[in-house]
């Protein structure tokens, strides 16, 4: 379980970097607010303040709108997210050990209904990242 939690968490973190490295550094300065195509130019992507993302007539229709969905700070909100969850159930884990040192089996068993439900919902995000090295086939739900 450790294993999985951590390579989780690393990929996790590889996303939050990708998002922090596409915000930054666009025509010498950093693209800030929501990405969305110009009004006045379709096909060009923006910034919240008009710094040109993608420059009209490169990306298609639907890569476009593809890239204003997923502009930096959704995939940033997207992985904080992700990073809490797996933070969690590693906490969920953690409760299960204790209580089963340390509770009778009838308490702890509901800790570990509890923890079995985290390590399914890991399994499946986990999933998300099986074209990654480090994915273990076992992991796969």
């Amino acid at each position: 379980m450790d294993e999985l939690v951590e390579w989780l968490d690393d990929q996790v973190h590889v996303d939050l970097q990708a998002a922090d490295a596409a915000k930054h550094k666009f025509d010498g300065g950093e693209a800030r607010g929501e990405w969305r195509e110009d009004p006045e130019h379709p096909g060009r992507i923006v910034d919240g303040f008009g710094t040109t993302i993608v420059a009209e007539g490169v990306a298609s229709k639907e890569q476009t709108a593809h890239i204003e969905a997923w502009d930096p700070e959704r995939a940033r909100g997207e992985s904080a997210v992700k990073a809490q969850l797996v933070k969690a159930a590693h906490l969920a884990w953690l409760e299960w050990q204790d209580a089963r040192r340390t509770k009778p089996m009838e308490e702890w068993a509901v800790v570990e209904a509890r923890w079995s439900a985290w390590w399914s919902a890991l399994r499946r995000m986990a999933l998300m990242y099986a074209d990654r090295p480090g994915y273990r086939e076992e992991w796969r739900p």
